[in-house]
Order: C-alpha cells, then structure tokens, then sequence
C-alpha cells in the first residue's frame, strides 16, 4: 500500500493500483471482525491499545486541516490512553459484540455513498476497454502481425493473442532492458528495437500517437485503422491508431563516417545494452536522451538513424574503451549534431586530448581526435568528455580505431 500511495499515476487511474491492497485490507477486517465477535476471545491490552492508538493517530491525520503537512498531531499519552479505553471495553462481550456491529454498519453507510459513482465509473471504463482495446485486439487478431508494438500492455495484446512489445516496460523482448529504457526517453527504447532481429521486430503499432511523439512519423508507413473510444474516461486517448511498422533505417548510424584505422571499439549513446558493456555514466541532472534522422554523411540521398545523450554545459560523461593494443597511436572520432554553440574537451586516461568547437549544424557533425601511443597504456582506456559550454553537447556515438 505504502508504494502504490507514492505512484504518482494512482489518481489519474481512479486508485485502481490500490485495489488488491483493499481486497487484502477487506481480508483483515473480515477476520478481525470474526475473532471479536467470538465469546471467549479477548484482545490483549498491550496489542490493542497500540492498535487503537494508532488509529486514532491516522484518523486525526486524515481529518487534518486542509494543505496542511500530514503528521501524527495527538499526544501519544492521550492517543494510548483512548487504546487502553477502547481495549478495556473490547474485553467484555457484552460491550464487544454491539461495538464490532455498529462499526461494520458505519462502514457500510459510509461506502454506500462513495461506491454510487464508483460503480458508474468502473461500468463506464469496462465500456471503453471494450470498444478500443477488445476490438483493436480483435483487428490484429485478424492481421495476425509477428509481433505488435504497444505503448499500455493489456486487454489489447491479450485480444490480440500475438506476441507484443511494450516500450513502457510492461512487456519486452527476451533480457533487453525495456522497463529501464522508457524512462530515459523514446530514444533509447528505439535503439533496443535496433538490437533486435529484423524477423522479430514489431511489423504493426498499436499506440495513441499523443504518447510517442516522432514515433509513428518516423517508424510507421502507413495507417491501418483508428479505433475510437466513444465517452472515454480510462483510455491513454480517444484514439487507438494502429500502423504498419518501417525500421528500414534503423542500423544505418552504426559505421562512423570518417577515417579511423581499424575499428577498435565503439559506444552507441543511448543503447543501454552498450552503454552498460562500456561502464557509461554521466553527471546527475544531464543525459536526456534524443534521437535525429539525417543525411548520410557520404551519400545525401540515403538517411542515418542514431539515438544519443544530451550532455548540458558544464557536465562530464565517462565509458570504457576496450580492445586497444597498448602503445599504439589510435584515433578517436565522435558524431554530434549540435543545434547550439559549444566547446567539448576529451580526455583519455587523464592524457588531455584536446578541446573541440562546435557550432550549430543542420546535419550530422563527425571529428575525429589524435591519440598519442602514451595514452593508450592499457588495452582498456577510460574516456572522459566535457561539455565546457555554453551550449548543450550531443553524442550519438563515438569509436576507438588504430
């Protein structure tokens, strides 16, 4: 109960995250009930006046003043008194049975009122999970797609009885970390798609498209179906729009496009399978992720996808480079596509390579850096990058070659 309460999403679901914590509080009270109604059971003095002292404290919090802080705001003197008072009448059935009765009937009356609406809302939701859910379920049924992308797992995919990818997290794809990618950005959800075979990519979406931004302009060829939620009050949007799936440039922004020597190795920024190969970390409050689809540095005519982190000025970001022959002169290069003017500074194993100026282009941006045999003292190198400002730096990728 105490995490569901600290989801920032229980009230905007109408606290239906908090409703098997009140089966499993309707659980309690109902054997609670039952053991005090029983002749020979008394509670002890000890649990009972804890128990009731603090329930006494959490009704006093819940009828607080309003916008005030909710702390406990009895004296706990008087609090325990009231439990030892309660307790000591608990104690006699006569005193017990009437009690337990008259709480049970408080209850009641007091959720009859509170379950009027309830029960309109829950009928209403029922009604729009049917006539979006079930049946864009039921259409990719039909379809019969290898696998659907969704942005809200549910009654949609289980409809549909395909296999689904939920770049939420509620659903994924075999260890690719998902759950952890929806919340550092579509980009890095995107470039886990990238990792996955193409015969297991999702051909079809099944998403509202107010959620995901660039996604179906980028990702989707075409539109399917819309299927609308007349009277909604649950659903993500009134419209489900479900799209056939294009991942055609996904892959493209692998190969850097300057002259590095042999590739030694490379971190894709924002691809959370490489960044952890690669010991990635940045300064707190940085690393916002973003994605761009670009001419091709050597052909204008074809595009290149490539996710990466937003480094802000004044921040570091540090990786591992691995599979280096020790003293040997390498080459660093790095793609950026800066919409602002900014100076980043490179430092491998604490040797300073150098600062580089860049300024806005509407276009990918590859450089590349000298690295002196010195440097390059062990076959893994630890590469710090700074971003000296003003402006934010991009990073999309970067390679090690010699």
């Amino acid at each position: 109960m105490a995490v569901v309460a600290l989801n920032g999403q229980v009230r905007w679901q109408n606290e239906r995250y908090t409703m098997p914590a009140v089966a499993w509080l309707l659980v309690c009270a109902a054997l609670g009930a039952c053991a005090l109604f029983r002749k020979k059971a008394r509670p002890s003095f000890v649990v009972g006046a804890f128990a009731v002292a603090i329930g006494a404290q959490l009704v006093a919090v819940v009828f607080r003043a309003p916008y005030t802080i909710p702390t406990f705001r009895l004296a706990w003197t008087y609090a325990l008194g009231v439990g030892l008072a309660v307790t000591l009448m608990l104690r006699a059935w006569p005193l017990r049975a009437p009690m337990v009765a008259a709480a049970l009937l408080v209850a009641n009356d007091h959720q009859i009122a509170k379950l009027r609406d309830q029960k309109w809302f829950f009928g209403r939701a029922c009604r729009n999970i049917r006539d979006q859910h079930i049946r864009a379920g039921n259409v990719l049924a039909e379809l019969r797609p290898r696998r659907v992308l969704v942005g809200d797992a549910g009654a949609l995919v289980y409809a549909s009885n395909r296999p689904g990818l939920d770049i939420i997290g509620l659903g994924g794809y075999h260890d690719l970390p998902f759950a952890r990618a929806g919340v550092n950005g579509l980009a890095a959800s995107i470039e886990l798609i990238e990792r996955m075979p193409d015969k297991d990519r999702p051909d079809l979406f099944a998403i509202y498209p107010s959620w995901w931004g660039t996604l179906p302009t980028w990702f989707a060829s075409d539109v399917v179906m819309r299927v609308p939620a007349p009277g909604n009050v649950i659903c993500g949007g009134y419209e489900d729009v479900i799209y056939r799936a294009d991942w055609h440039v996904l892959g493209t922004g692998d190969r850097a496009r300057v002259p590095i020597g042999r590739e030694r190795d490379a971190i894709d920024f924002a691809d959370l399978v490489s960044e952890r190969e690669h010991a990635y970390t940045y300064s707190r409050g940085s690393g916002w992720t973003d994605m761009k689809i670009l001419p091709d540095l050597e052909d204008v005519r074809q595009d290149v996808f490539d996710g990466g982190r937003i480094l802000y000025a004044h921040a570091t970001e540090r990786f591992v480079l691995k599979n280096l022959e020790p003293h040997r002169p390498a080459t660093f290069a790095f793609r950026t596509a800066p919409a602002g003017g900014t100076t980043m500074r490179v430092r491998i194993q604490g040797h300073d390579l150098g600062s580089i100026t860049l300024a806005p282009k509407d276009g990918w941006d590859e450089r590349t850096m000298h690295v002196t045999p010195d440097a390059i003292d062990a076959p893994e190198v630890t590469v710090e990058i700074d971003n000296d400002g003003p402006g934010e730096l991009p990073l999309f990728h970067a390679w090690l070659g010699q």
